[in-house]
């Protein structure tokens, strides 16, 4: 809203000039003066068109980065919540590693004191508690990286 009023005043001020202009041609009595004031007239017409041209892109172009600006701002932002959700998962891997750690420390012990029972019956628990974890499904806030 702030480039609209800023190229109708800009827009004002330049018919402005070309009204003065208009008249002052109106008050030319010789046909030479009335000549290089049409020339002068031209002239600024152009420049006056080409100026407004140029403003034109100009406003395009700060338009154009300001949505750029926005775009950056949001995937800069979807990209910080990915790496946190990744985090995340590899805090869960951590603990998952850990957890793996003991239960082989856990049967490593029970098979050096000859519990081969208390070890079956320790793996069949673990496989059991495989399975519900096997059916989790993670979700990476990507439908690529889900796959």
């Amino acid at each position: 809203m702030e480039s609209i009023s800023e190229i109708i005043s800009i827009v004002v001020s330049i018919d402005s000039c070309l009204s003065v202009m208009t008249y002052l041609l109106g008050t030319l009595q010789d046909s030479f003066e009335k000549r290089v004031g049409l020339f002068v007239f031209l002239i600024a017409a152009v420049g006056v068109c080409v100026a407004l041209v140029i403003v034109f892109r100009i406003f395009q172009q700060k338009e154009y980065f300001e949505m750029q600006s926005i775009m950056e701002k949001k995937y800069n932002e979807e990209q910080r919540e990915y790496f946190i959700r990744l985090l995340e998962k590899e805090e869960e891997t951590r603990g998952f590693r850990h957890d793996m750690i003991n239960h082989l420390l856990c049967m490593q012990n029970a098979i050096a004191n000859r519990n081969y029972e208390e070890v079956h019956n320790y793996l069949s628990d673990m496989l059991s508690e495989l399975d519900v974890i096997s059916c989790k499904q993670y979700d990476m806030g990507d439908e690529i990286v889900n796959v």
